[in-house]
């Protein structure tokens, strides 16, 4: 199943408070929204696969979504789906060398979880089956208590 279309769609979900963000050295008044870009890959049989880069930082030299399908293109475009680690190893040979270090791992994570979500339709299983099938019934998810003043976290 070859790949034949790549769609990069960017989006913005608005935070309910704006977060100060520590990387950033908590300047400001903080971010009033997360970034995302949305990957879609497109194979000959009709198998869209779904990634999601998550919450760029602004310090990651984030490039448009425009320019960042080029890599994904030379190394994707034309290339067997289910070949997931040689398409991942060879899109991580092309990228840029000025792409930073956490853009780069998030660039390869989106890729190989559209790639992963083509082989779960292909084979008609959920994606967890592809790794040995599920473990448990419900997943525990932390809160993350964003740098504002203790008198804000109290409701929260």
């Amino acid at each position: 199943m070859k790949i034949t279309r790549i769609e990069l769609i960017p989006i913005t979900v608005d935070r309910i408070y704006h977060t100060r963000v520590a990387q950033a050295g908590m300047e400001g008044d903080g971010k009033s929204g997360s970034r995302y870009v949305i990957l879609e890959l497109m194979t000959e049989s009709g198998f869209l696969g779904i990634g999601e880069i998550s919450d760029l930082e602004d310090a990651w030299n984030v490039r448009s979504a425009e320019d960042l399908r080029a890599p994904y293109e030379e190394a994707v475009l034309g290339g067997e789906s289910l070949e997931c680690r040689a398409l991942c190893d060879r899109f991580v040979e092309i990228l840029p060398d000025d792409t930073h270090p956490e853009m780069a791992r998030m660039m390869t994570a989106a890729l190989e979880m559209a790639l992963l979500d083509i082989a779960g339709k292909h084979y008609s299983v959920p994606v967890y089956e592809l790794f040995g099938g599920r473990r448990q019934d419900r997943l525990d998810v932390s809160w993350v208590a964003y740098i504002r003043g203790a008198e804000l976290l109290v409701d929260e």
